[in-house]
């Protein structure tokens, strides 16, 4: 179930909704960069412990992303 939760929730976050695609279209500014990266913790504004896959007992992720 917490991956399930945490797959859609990713989703959302780097797909978000069509309306809020819509709005950005009209922007025109861009993104130079961007990197993603799903931690256990997160130190200095830089992701530690990044891995694909965390073992069942882990009670909680971080999703880093930076975009410039």
């Amino acid at each position: 179930m917490k991956a399930r939760i945490l797959a859609v929730s990713l989703g959302l976050l780097l797909f978000g909704s069509t309306t809020a695609g819509a709005q950005e279209q009209e922007r025109t500014e861009t993104f130079d960069s961007v990197e993603v990266a799903v931690c256990l913790n997160v130190e200095d504004r830089q992701p530690v412990n990044r891995a694909e896959s965390f073992a069942p007992d882990v009670d909680r992720v971080f999703f880093w992303c930076k975009v410039t």
